[in-house]
């Protein structure tokens, strides 16, 4: 008996319904990195269907692949095949359980999360989960989107295959849904087995190995917005009207705080004699302008944001940036309707130099930490969310380049906005 692991998840490979030189097809396949084979012979009777699944059994458990019997579970305690698949329409589920016996598998057809949760109750051990892209042995199927693929993933802790249509153009689009392997029929058994397949192994694993994000925690300057250039300056420029010199590194040092947070580092640091508020709103103003009418997004940030949103994915903002501000600049610019709301550490009185934040934003979304990405910029703020135990995708902004070793080390992932989407 042959049990079956999201490893056998990688590749499913299923026949189609000619059964010429099928055992030496099955045997190219399986070297070429097929993790299972699913006897699919529609147009084969149950008699034909066990004596080939006889033939094949033998030659998969010498590799240890599973071999699965599409529909018929009668077949498999004929032959004593290592499972069966059915569809929603092949028979209760909990009947099949119990026929087949609990050291068997089975793996469960679904079209929506209601269906993949039913068959995870009823004592599946896999779920194929489309049709994803259109297919020529499912022809009267509505195509299963990858925001609802993504969720699947989400609601269940057995291994999910995409099955529907996937081929090596088309398997990249799967990428962060979350699935354990895809099912591929058509892609594999034709002229040129063995090097079909170890290609759409490799291409599997690239997909699966991908981040699995349930949401989202965007800071908003230095991260969507290119605007820390303009904050330095504006801060510099504040300090030397009242007499005082600017450390080089200002802009990073002010950039996880709040305005009045700011105001009170340039009142105890500096010796500013103003208010808190006297500060807090001379800088909103001079900075209001830009954020009402200049700041732009940084390059691949809306297709991100698109990219994100196709695949289901919660989103909030976390700045240290007025919310009136960001607010403005978010609308602006398009992008205000990808996120469920926006934090701001002046409502929190906070910084992000503590995680309170985070962890707010975290409340809001209701995902788990551990597939919670923070987005940022600033080294402090991404060296305070990792120590939260946040996964961190850190932006690459030219304001921090001198902390570039440290977000490195420190982050999970590292690059430009642009380039990110290939990390997920």
């Amino acid at each position: 008996m042959t049990s079956f692991t999201k490893d056998s998840a990688l590749l499913y490979a299923v026949t189609g319904n000619d059964t010429a030189f099928l055992s030496d097809r099955v045997i190219q396949a399986i070297h070429g990195g097929a993790s299972t084979i699913q006897l699919r012979l529609k147009k084969s009777d149950k008699k034909q269907i066990a004596t080939i699944a006889k033939e094949l059994l033998p030659i998969c458990r010498k590799h240890n692949v599973p071999l699965i019997i599409n529909d018929h579970a009668d077949i498999l305690t004929e032959t004593d095949a290592d499972g069966v698949h059915i569809g929603q329409g092949d028979g209760d589920i909990k009947e099949i359980r119990r026929i087949i016996g609990p050291s068997k598998i089975l793996g469960v057809s679904t079209h929506s999360v209601a269906e993949a949760v039913e068959a995870q109750k009823c004592g599946a051990d896999y779920i194929g989960a489309g049709a994803l892209f259109q297919t020529s042995t499912k022809k009267d199927t509505t195509p299963l989107s990858l925001a609802t693929l993504h969720t699947i993933c989400a609601a269940v802790d057995i291994p999910v295959i995409a099955i529907g249509g996937i081929n090596a153009n088309n398997i990249s689009l799967l990428r962060g849904t979350g699935i354990s392997g895809v099912a591929v029929s058509g892609a594999i058994f034709n002229d040129a087995i063995e090097n079909s397949v170890s290609n759409l192994h490799r291409l599997s694993q690239s997909i699966t190995n991908s981040r699995f994000i349930e949401g989202a925690i965007f800071d908003m300057d230095g991260t969507l917005i290119d605007s820390m250039p303009k904050w330095s300056v504006v801060a510099q420029d504040f300090l030397i009207s009242m007499g005082k010199t600017p450390r080089d590194d200002l802009g990073e040092i002010i950039k996880p705080m709040s305005v009045r947070n700011a105001a009170k580092y340039f009142i105890s640091d500096y010796g500013v004699n103003l208010s808190v508020d006297e500060i807090t709103d001379g800088i909103n103003h001079q900075m209001q302008g830009y954020y009402l009418n200049e700041f732009e997004l940084k390059k691949g940030t809306k297709e991100f944001l698109e990219f994100f949103s196709s695949l289901g994915i919660k989103m909030c903002i976390a700045t240290a940036t007025d919310k009136r501000l960001a607010t403005a600049a978010l609308k602006r610019n398009g992008i205000l309707d990808f996120f469920g709301e926006i934090f701001t550490c002046g409502e929190l009185n906070c910084s992000k130099r503590e995680p309170t934040i985070f962890e707010a934003a975290l409340d809001f979304l209701g995902t788990k930490k551990e597939r919670t990405y923070v987005f940022e910029d600033s080294f402090f703020a991404i060296d305070v969310a990792k120590k939260a135990g946040f996964k961190v995708a850190a932006v690459y902004d030219e304001a921090a380049e001198e902390y570039s070793a440290q977000i490195e080390n420190t982050a999970d992932i590292y690059s430009t906005l642009k380039e990110m989407r290939h990390a997920f």
